[in-house]
C-alpha cells in the first residue's frame, strides 16, 4: 500500500498593481512552504506572472523537482503542477467557452482556460493528474457565465473519461468555481469514476466543517460585500480521485491547508488550499476497485446541463441580434453625418469635432460587427458543440437502461 499527498491552491497571482494584495510576499511564502517537501504533488492556479512561476521553481526545485506550466490564451492558463514524481507526458485541452472577450475586467477569456493532464508514475502505479481552473462565477444571483461553467465541467468530465482508460489512478484538482450543489460539480462526479476527497475523508474536522476554501470569514482578503451572502465562506476548490479496475484508492485524510502564513499576520492567498492523502493498493484479482464504482445514473444531471446550455444558446442569439441592431443604427447615423454638411458652414473647431465623432462611430461599429460576427458566433458554436455532445450521451444512456 502506498500513500500519496496532494495539495491544491488558488494563489491569487494577478500581476496587476493593486489587485492581488501582498503578491510578492505571498508568493515567497508559498514557495517556502512547499519547499518543506510535505506533499508529493502541488497543483497551483492563478500563477499568471512568469517571474512568479520562476521564483516558485527556484524555491521548490529540491523538494518537488518536476514541474510543468500549462500555457494557453494571451496570458497563460495560470495553472501549473509541481511534483516529486517524474512527469512523463503532458497535454492541455482548451475549453470551447471561456467567458467574454469584451469583459476585460473579468479576464477569463484572455487566460484561455482548460484542463491540463500530466501522466505520472508512482511505485508501479500509473497516474493521470488533471489540473484546472474553471471560469469564475462573479455573481451567483445573476450568473451570466453559468452555461460556460457547465460546458467546461462537461468537457472536463468527458476529457477525463475518454483519456483515463490506461491509468491506474485518476486525480483531478484545482479551483472549480462550483459549489457541491451545482450541476457542473454533479457532472464531474457522475460522468467519471471520480469521488470528492473531502466527502470521502475519514478524519474528523473540528473547525471549517463545510470545507470552505473561498470568502472565508477569517481571511483578510475576502470580499466584504459577500459577508451576508456566504457568511461561512464556500467550498469551490477540490481534489477528486478515482481508481480503475484492479486498483483500490481511498482517502486517508483530507483537510484545509495553506491558510495563514506561519509567523505572519496574512494568509497565503484569498483562497484556502485543500490537501489530501490517498492510499493506493492493488485490488484482489478479478475485483474492481471500490472507488471505481459508478455513481447513480447521471441522466438527470446531463439533462439539467442540456437545459442550461439551451438557455445559453437563446441568450447568445439575443445578444447577437442586439449587437447587429446597434451596428445598423450607428451606421445610419454615420451615413447621415457623412452626407450632411454640418461642419461646412461652421467655424473651427466644429469640423474637427465632427471628424472625431465619425471616427468614434466607425470604431464602435467595427467593434459591434466583430462582437456579433466573431465573438458571439464563436460562443454559439461552442454552446452548440456542447449541446450536441450532451444530447448524444443522453441518448446512449437511455439505450443502456
Amino acid at each position: 500500500m502506498e500513500h500519496l499527498k496532494i495539495v491544491t491552491l488558488n494563489c491569487w497571482g494577478i500581476p496587476i498593481p493593486g489587485i492581488s494584495k501582498m503578491r510578492a510576499q505571498r508568493m515567497e511564502a508559498i514557495g517556502r512552504e512547499l519547499a518543506k517537501g510535505e506533499y508529493h504533488i502541488a497543483v497551483l492556479e492563478e500563477i499568471w506572472s512568469k517571474d512568479d512561476y520562476k521564483q516558485l521553481c527556484d524555491h521548490i526545485c529540491k523538494a518537488l523537482p518536476h514541474s510543468h506550466y500549462f500555457y494557453s490564451g494571451a496570458i497563460g492558463s495560470g495553472v501549473c503542477v509541481f511534483s516529486k514524481l517524474p512527469i512523463l507526458e503532458t497535454f492541455f485541452h482548451r475549453f470551447h467557452l471561456n467567458g467574454q472577450a469584451y469583459k476585460i475586467q473579468h479576464g477569463d477569456w484572455f487566460g484561455g482556460k482548460g484542463v491540463g493532464m500530466c501522466k505520472l508514475e508512482y511505485q508501479g502505479f500509473k497516474i493521470n493528474l488533471y489540473a484546472t481552473h474553471i471560469h469564475a462565477e462573479y455573481d451567483r444571483a445573476n450568473d451570466e457565465y453559468l452555461p460556460h461553467r457547465v460546458s467546461q465541467a462537461f468537457e472536463m468530465s468527458q476529457f477525463i473519461r475518454l483519456t483515463a482508460s490506461e491509468c491506474d489512478v485518476i486525480i483531478a484538482a484545482g479551483d472549480f468555481n462550483m459549489e457541491s450543489s451545482d450541476v457542473g460539480y454533479k457532472l464531474l462526479l457522475t460522468n467519471t469514476p471520480l469521488h470528492d476527497a473531502w466527502e470521502k475523508k475519514v478524519n474528523s474536522v473540528e473547525s471549517n466543517k463545510v470545507g470552505a476554501t473561498c470568502e472565508c470569514p477569517w481571511n483578510m482578503f475576502r470580499d466584504k460585500s459577500l459577508a451576508t451572502i456566504c457568511p461561512d465562506g464556500k467550498r469551490i476548490d477540490y481534489i477528486l480521485f478515482g481508481g480503475q479496475p484492479g486498483t483500490n484508492v481511498s482517502v486517508e485524510r483530507c483537510n484545509i491547508a495553506l491558510g495563514k502564513v506561519p509567523d505572519q499576520d496574512f494568509p497565503f492567498s484569498d483562497h484556502e488550499g485543500v490537501a489530501a492523502e490517498l492510499k493506493i493498493s492493488k485490488a484482489a484479482a478479478g475485483r474492481a476497485s471500490s472507488s471505481h464504482n459508478r455513481q447513480e445514473d447521471n441522466g438527470v444531471y446531463l439533462q439539467a446541463a442540456c437545459d442550461i446550455i439551451h438557455k445559453g444558446v437563446a441568450h447568445t442569439q439575443g445578444s447577437m441580434g442586439r449587437f447587429q441592431l446597434q451596428a445598423v443604427g450607428l451606421a445610419v447615423v454615420l451615413y447621415w453625418l457623412c452626407y450632411t454638411n454640418i461642419a461646412g458652414s461652421n467655424p473651427q473647431p466644429i469640423p474637427l469635432i465632427m471628424a472625431f465623432v465619425k471616427l468614434v462611430l466607425v470604431v464602435v461599429i467595427a467593434a459591434l460587427v466583430w462582437l456579433s460576427v466573431v465573438v458571439k458566433r464563436g460562443e454559439m458554436q461552442g454552446l452548440l458543440a456542447t449541446k450536441l455532445d450532451l444530447v448524444r450521451l443522453i441518448e446512449e444512456k437511455k439505450k443502456m437502461q
